[in-house]
């Protein structure tokens, strides 16, 4: 009879760890059949469609441009000369922007200064929505810019960072 002295020291531990682990290691099943839960695969759905390339922003530029004017008298372009021609005023620095906001989704900004005989800057322009993957454009909306904000001066940020030390960290 075996003590359990004996058993403990690790040739016991051996026998039982084989007596247990080799019907686990051998599975439940036979190996050869295959398993019957396999899915099975849907034919039916057919080839995957090709994703929508995407446009470029140059491509979503000219979208917006030869777009049929607001009120229906030309392009956009020519829509936009027709509202930049003004005897009291002259529009500088002319811009075209497209800037995307989700996959297929882009704004085109067209901005500009405009300045008066009276020596009145603004910044204005206008915007539009682009679905680039169904080629529709939403707009135009008017906007008007905000003026740029001075850049704090050297001195002004050391003082700041005086006072807050978390300025300007992110």
């Amino acid at each position: 009879m075996v003590s359990f002295y004996s058993f403990s020291r690790g040739r016991g531990w051996v026998a039982v760890a084989l007596c247990v682990g080799i019907p686990l290691l051998g599975g439940c099943g036979d190996a050869a059949s295959p398993t019957h839960h396999a899915m099975p695969q849907d034919i039916s759905a057919g080839p995957v469609a090709a994703p929508v390339e995407s446009m470029s922003e140059a491509e979503v530029l000219d979208l917006v441009r030869e777009q049929p004017a607001p009120e229906g008298e030309g392009t956009v372009v020519q829509w936009l000369e027709r509202q930049l021609a003004s005897p009291t005023g002259q529009p500088l620095f002319p811009r075209w922007v497209a800037e995307r906001r989700a996959a297929n989704r882009f704004e085109v900004q067209f901005t500009y200064t405009w300045i008066e005989g009276s020596d009145r800057i603004e910044s204005r322009g206008f915007a539009w929505q682009v679905d680039a993957s169904l080629h529709t454009v939403e707009g135009p909306q008017a906007m008007k810019t905000d003026e740029p904000t001075r850049p704090a001066s050297f001195s002004d940020q050391q003082h700041r960072r005086a006072q807050d030390p978390n300025y300007n960290l992110y």
